[in-house]
């Protein structure tokens, strides 16, 4: 779970919402490139924590298949 907040940096994402919401108060706002700018990263952040386990995933599923056939045939023989 940790790997998760680490690799989307949650709190980066969490700040810009809640300085957003505040700007309208008249605190603190950001500007339209810095909120896109930071939007495109939370974007990428999470595309390369869905492919890491992805690739995790496929990698499981292929050893798993690897040990099945190999034990299928050791019975076999």
């Amino acid at each position: 779970m940790a790997q998760i907040y680490e690799i989307l940096n949650i709190r980066e994402y969490d700040n810009f919402y809640c300085e957003n919401r505040l700007g309208n108060q008249g605190e603190k706002t950001l500007d339209f490139r810095l909120r896109l700018r930071l939007r495109q990263r939370f974007r990428l952040r999470l595309r390369l924590l869905f492919d890491s386990l992805y690739t995790q995933t496929l990698q499981l599923s292929n050893s798993q298949t690897f040990q099945l056939s190999h034990s299928q045939t050791l019975k076999l023989n």
